[in-house]
């Protein structure tokens, strides 16, 4: 076949079946319905493969994706506007990418009829077809029958609680049959749309014609390909990527990260660095990445530190790295204004408020007007309504660069009617999983705050919904 095109001096044509919609088990295999990194990964790589072969070729190579979505969404339970917009998003990332190698084709291009695979079933006779015979006498179509099964299982996870064993793996079969009755009619059109070109899978073949099977994206066990519609990818520092299942993401070692607006996949958390473990270790003191924020953990069997003894620069490198850091296992009795003096410039509560001098002692007051004192929740607001620039000025004085909360007690159990949550948010990863217009539209917006706390009747504060932090210059 290959020879054919470049006896006749033309570009290589390369078919794919694939790319069909997400698996509906969004709960366990994949972040969701619409394409992400594993589909961006998997796409240039056919991309780059392509290009490879243009080197040596330049007459050029081109792949068609056959997106067939349409061929088993209904009987996976996708709904058609899931399929649609799962292409649509495909498209999208070839034009972002700037790939130009990448092309795709589909059902509507070879159908008249508002059911398209019927339409294809009846024109390939594929309904008269006896599968099970095919299934026992044709090792490829066993082991796509296999294959199919076994996903079915797992994609269809939601169907088959509270079945028993046998019934779940006769409903699996029953649709698999199903699945590749279908499969042989589609099967059947793209060899007969596209005779001239090259087929690929992502089925396992024996690579002897007409058939080869591919792999879309990277995988410790070539006999088991992942295909980027059933993945979730994680990326190591390094930039090793793994495709795997969402279940099976160690969320203790990747973060989430968005892009677009939606979930996107899983990169490794950057370890912290020598020198900042160097600042600690003298205080027998471990420091532990969590899944968003970072813990600094006395460690047994050493004095107990206090946060007296916390270097400086330590803690303000931390916070401004991670945004909230979590002290564990330091004294109880140590003087905290005094600590937090060393760590920069104070703010100090007005005077004959419900908190004057360093701190604001949160618990509930009866009869109280501060919402921080009351078992309700806590409305959207700003914290520094009291701090003038100057004793005269009516103008407020910039935020504080750092917040210190000491827990005293342990948040009651949910079911005690004191339990409450204080919800703590890296605005940063926020903004960063946005869109960008949405981000743009919230640059353009200004929240205006009222109190009538602090001795200032009515004042009155505007600020931008987001600001660049003073010190990083991050929005």
């Amino acid at each position: 076949t290959i020879g054919r095109f470049v006896d006749r001096k033309e570009p290589i044509t390369i078919v794919l079946p694939g790319f069909p919609t997400k698996t509906p088990n969004h709960g366990s295999k994949v972040l969701g319905p619409l394409s992400d990194r594993a589909e961006e990964l998997a796409l240039a790589r056919l991309e780059k493969f392509c290009a490879s072969i243009e080197e040596v070729y330049t007459v050029g190579c081109k792949v068609t994706i056959f997106s067939d979505g349409r061929v088993f969404g209904d009987l996976v339970g996708v709904p058609l506007e899931n399929i649609r917009a799962y292409k649509n998003g495909l498209k999208e990332l070839v034009k972002e990418a700037g790939h130009t190698h990448i092309q795709f084709d589909g059902l509507e291009n070879y159908t008249k009829t508002d059911d398209p695979v019927q339409e294809v079933l009846e024109r390939f006779h594929i309904n008269q077809m006896d599968m099970d015979a095919r299934i026992a006498n044709e090792p490829d179509i066993d082991n796509n029958f296999r294959s199919f099964s076994q996903f079915m299982e797992r994609d269809m996870a939601h169907r088959w609680e509270g079945k028993s064993e046998a019934e779940m793996r006769k409903g699996c079969d029953q649709v698999a049959r199903k699945m590749m009755l279908r499969n042989v009619g589609f099967s059947s059109l793209v060899a007969e749309e596209y005779s001239h070109a090259i087929r690929v899978s992502i089925h396992c073949y024996n690579n002897a014609g007409p058939k080869f099977g591919i792999h879309l994206l990277p995988a410790k066990r070539m006999d088991t390909p992942r295909t980027p519609w059933h993945s979730v990818i994680s990326e190591d520092i390094d930039g090793t990527v793994h495709a795997m299942d969402l279940k099976d993401v160690d969320t203790d070692k990747y973060d989430l990260v968005y892009k677009h607006g939606r979930k996107w996949g899983y990169v490794e958390r950057p370890p912290c660095t020598p020198e900042e473990i160097a600042q600690w270790a003298p205080l027998h003191v471990e420091l532990i990445r969590t899944h968003m924020f970072i813990i600094a953990q006395a460690m047994e069997g050493f004095p107990v530190p206090s946060i007296m003894d916390i270097p400086r620069e330590a803690i303000r490198s931390l916070v401004l790295k991670y945004g909230v850091v979590t002290l564990r296992g330091f004294k109880q009795d140590d003087d905290f204004e005094t600590a937090t003096e060393r760590w920069g410039d104070v703010l100090q509560w007005p005077k004959g408020t419900f908190a004057a001098g360093n701190i604001f002692d949160i618990k509930t007051e009866a009869g109280t007007k501060l919402p921080a004192q009351t078992l309700e929740a806590m409305s959207f607001h700003y914290d520094g309504m009291f701090k003038k620039k100057t004793p005269e000025s009516t103008e407020l004085g910039d935020p504080p660069v750092f917040m210190f909360f000491h827990c005293v007690e342990a948040n009651p159990p949910e079911d005690d009617p004191k339990h409450g949550n204080t919800i703590i948010t890296d605005t940063r990863r926020l903004l960063s999983a946005l869109p960008e217009a949405t981000v743009e539209r919230l640059q353009k917006i200004s929240l205006t705050y009222r109190t009538s706390l602090f001795e200032y009747q009515d004042r009155v504060h505007t600020s931008p919904v987001v600001i660049t932090h003073p010190m990083t210059g991050e929005l």
